[in-house]
C-alpha cells in the first residue's frame, strides 16, 4: 500500500489498525523529510441542519477536487462493512463520487468532521445523487487510540434486528439473533422498545444510537410493549460479532 503526496513524493504504507463496524482505517508510513501539515478533529456533535461543507479527493480521478454543500441530515444510521449500523452519520448534499468517498469532509473552519462513506444510488449508478453520508468525527475520535495502537475496537451488542412501527412509536423487534444477549434476556419478535434506561425510544434509529453509545458489559434496562402489556427487560450487552449477515443493533 502506498501514499501519494500533493509533490509526487510516495512512501509505502503499513495498516496498523482498522475496524470494519465504523469503515475506518490507520495507516502508518516513515514521515522523514516530508513537510506535512495535518487536518484538525472537529467536533460533529456540533453540527446543524444546513451547515456548510466540503469535500475533497479525487472523484473519477480528478485529483485535488472540491465539492462543497450543506449538512443535509444528521443521526442517519448507515450500514457498516460488517453489516451492522453505523449510528450518528452525516448526511449531505456535497458531491461524493467514487474517487472523492472516503475523503474527509470538512466544515466552514476546514476541520475534518466525517469521513465520506457512502452514496445512495437508486441501484443502477454508482455515482452521486445529492445523498450522501459519512461517518462522524466524534465517533472516529473516539476509537483512533486504540486503532493507532493496532488494538481491535469493541462495539456493543444487543443482537436485534429492527423496523419502524406504523401504529406507535419505539423500535419493532423484527429478528432476534440467536445466542444473543437480547435472546438471553428474553427479548421476543414483535416486542416495541420504547425506552432504554428511562430515556424514550422513538424508532430504530434511536435503539442503535443508544446501544451504540454503550460498551461491551453495561447493563440496560429496556421498557418493552409486548401486546396489552408492558415490561421492564435488564439486559447486558455483549461484544459485536466481527459480522453480520443483515443490519442490526
Amino acid at each position: 500500500m502506498k501514499v501519494i503526496f500533493s509533490d509526487g513524493t510516495t512512501r509505502t504504507a503499513t495498516v496498523v489498525g482498522q475496524d470494519n463496524a465504523t469503515d475506518v482505517a490507520v495507516l502508518k508510513i516513515d514521515s522523514s523529510g516530508l513537510t506535512l501539515h495535518p487536518l484538525t478533529l472537529g467536533r460533529s456533535a456540533s453540527l446543524h441542519v444546513g451547515d456548510a461543507v466540503a469535500a475533497i479527493g479525487s472523484p473519477f480521478g480528478y485529483q485535488e477536487s472540491l465539492s462543497t454543500g450543506v449538512v443535509s441530515g444528521l443521526d442517519r444510521t448507515i450500514q457498516a462493512p460488517n453489516g451492522f449500523t453505523v449510528a450518528h452519520a452525516i448526511q449531505t448534499d456535497a458531491a461524493l463520487n467514487p474517487g472523492n468517498s472516503g475523503g474527509p469532509i470538512l466544515d466552514s473552519a476546514g476541520h475534518v468532521i466525517g469521513i465520506a462513506d457512502q452514496i445512495a444510488t437508486n441501484g443502477s449508478s454508482d455515482q452521486g445523487s445529492g445523498v450522501g453520508f459519512a461517518v462522524p468525527s466524534d465517533l472516529i475520535a473516539a476509537e483512533l487510540g486504540r486503532l493507532e495502537a493496532g488494538k481491535t475496537v469493541h462495539h456493543a451488542y444487543l443482537g436485534v434486528a429492527t423496523s419502524e412501527s406504523t401504529s406507535t412509536t419505539g423500535a419493532v423487534v423484527a429478528s432476534v439473533s440467536s445466542g444473543s444477549p437480547a435472546a438471553g434476556a428474553g427479548i421476543q419478535t414483535g416486542d416495541i422498545v420504547t425506552a432504554i434506561d428511562g430515556e424514550a425510544i422513538t424508532g430504530s434509529n434511536d435503539l442503535v444510537s443508544a446501544v451504540a453509545a454503550h460498551s461491551p458489559g453495561d447493563a440496560l434496562r429496556l421498557m418493552i410493549r409486548r401486546g396489552s402489556s408492558t415490561r421492564t427487560i435488564s439486559v447486558t450487552l455483549g461484544t459485536q460479532p466481527q459480522s453480520q449477515a443483515s443490519p442490526a443493533g
